[in-house]
Formats: C-alpha cells, sequence, structure tokens
C-alpha cells in the first residue's frame, strides 16, 4: 500500500536541498579554482561528504525511503552542531562584513539554519516518524525527544543507543572546548555546567542498563578507580531482562523487531 508523503516530510525534503546543493556546487568550484588549499582539504571533504549524504537524505525523504529517516537524524545533528560552530565564529570575529544585501542574507541565513535541523531532529524522532516511514525496526532512536534524552534521568539505554547519543554530545563539547576564548566567561561556566548535567544524564542511562544507580557514574571523577565504570558502561552488555529501571532495551527491540502474531 502506497504511503502519503506528509507536508513536513516533503518541506524537510526541499529544505535539505537547499542548504546542501548550492554550498556543494560552491566547494566543487572552489577545488577547481584551486581557491581551497591542502591544509584545508581534509576539513572541506568532511564538510562535503555530510553535504553529499544530506541531498541523499532528501531524495530518501521525497520517496519515503526507510532508511531516509536515521540519514535525516544523523545529518540533522552533524550540521546542527556545525551551524551553531559557524555561529561561535561569527560572534566572536571583529571582521563581519554586512556591506552588501548578499553578505546580510547569508549573515541572517546562519542563524535560521540550526533552528531549521533542530525542528527536523525533533521531527524525525517523533515516535510516529517510525509509522511515516515504515522503519519500526530501526529503534535506536528510543527517546520521545532530545529533551528527554539528554536531560531526563530516567530509562536505560543499551550500548548502541548510548553511543548515538554520547558522539553528537561529544562532539558539541568539543567544539565548545576550541570556542571558550572567545565566550564571555558567564556563558563559559553556564555552558560548562550544561555539558557536565547532560554527560551525566547520558553515562546515568547506560549505567541504569547494567542494574547500577547514579552513585555508580560518581565513580568517573575518582582517578584509576574510573577505570572500573568506563569498562562497565562503554564495553559491557546490560543485564537481561527487566529490572528496577525498565525493560531490557534488546528485548524491546526484539519484539518490534518480530512482533507476536495476532
Amino acid at each position: 500500500m502506497d504511503r502519503k508523503r506528509p507536508l513536513w516530510v516533503i518541506v524537510f525534503g526541499i529544505g535539505f536541498l537547499w542548504f546542501s546543493f548550492p554550498s556543494l556546487c560552491s566547494n566543487i568550484f572552489s577545488v577547481a579554482k584551486g581557491n581551497i588549499t591542502l591544509s584545508k582539504l581534509g576539513y572541506y571533504d568532511i564538510i562535503t561528504c555530510f553535504r553529499i549524504l544530506l541531498i541523499i537524505s532528501a531524495v530518501g525523504l521525497l520517496f519515503l525511503k526507510k532508511w531516509a529517516r536515521v540519514c535525516a537524524v544523523f545529518c540533522s545533528t552533524f550540521f546542527l552542531i556545525y551551524s551553531l560552530y559557524s555561529i561561535f565564529l561569527a560572534l566572536s570575529s571583529t571582521h563581519v562584513n554586512l556591506s552588501s544585501i548578499s553578505s546580510i542574507a547569508i549573515y541572517i541565513m546562519s542563524f535560521i539554519q540550526p533552528l531549521f535541523f533542530i525542528a527536523a531532529l525533533f521531527y524525525f524522532m517523533r515516535p510516529a516518524a517510525k509509522r511515516e516511514f515504515g522503519d519500526e525496526g530501526l529503534v535506536i532512536f528510543r527517546e520521545k525527544s532530545l529533551f528527554n534524552a539528554y536531560f531526563s534521568l530516567k530509562g536505560r539505554w543499551n550500548r548502541l543507543t548510548f553511543y548515538i547519543y554520547l558522539i553528537p554530545a561529544s562532539f558539541l563539547l568539543g567544539l565548545y572546548q576550541l570556542s571558550k576564548k572567545n565566550i564571555p566567561n558567564v556563558i563559559c561556566y553556564i555552558l560548562y555546567l550544561l555539558f557536565l548535567y547532560i554527560g551525566f544524564v547520558i553515562n546515568t542511562k547506560r549505567a541504569h542498563d547494567r542494574g547500577k544507580s547514579v552513585l555508580f557514574v560518581l565513580l568517573l571523577i575518582i582517578p584509576i578507580v574510573d577505570i572500573w565504570p568506563v569498562i562497565e558502561l562503554y564495553f559491557l552488555r546490560g543485564e537481561e531482562g527487566k529490572n528496577i529501571y525498565g525493560e531490557d532495551p534488546l528485548q524491546s527491540d526484539d519484539k518490534q523487531l518480530n512482533p507476536a502474531p495476532k
């Protein structure tokens, strides 16, 4: 049975093309003209690969392919982090060129871009999005929203889900470390506490999967002793079956992949 394309899927698909295709063409022309030096080639290679992936994701969205939702989430996460980093650089720069209409438009667009990708993340991580794309088996994004994922201490995560949410947060923390010299001290302290809490939440949900309480996570701040929780949280399988923190994520995945016959 054919599935109808929701209006927002079309909007995000066109938006992905808008944010990726012109920039990709510009990068290709810059390489052809020799405007990009060898020292920056690796950096542009990464951005270019993600822009190509974003175009593929856009095409998949317009045709409601099952893999397109997960691809859209990964691309949106990367470009959200990249756009926030670009804003940090723009705000810290003392030489912002706003002498023409095009430069003003680009400056305004740099602030609109992260809002667009935040909206995309919230849309494609909705539980209803699984039904729209028919990918109920792709259950790695088990949280209802990004707020629940990074701010709620409830629930338990298996290793895959743990890394899915840990990697973007770590990347964003790295950008913060690179840019904090250009950020006012008050904002630095706020961001530091925010990242500290998010790290605590992520590790707590993984500890729940191992049957450990929040106190176990505090061992990560003790030198030498922290080797033990790192091995448990980052490498070992969670407790089999239901525990006091919730259902076994892997068993929940099996139920969705192989539902019982009615």
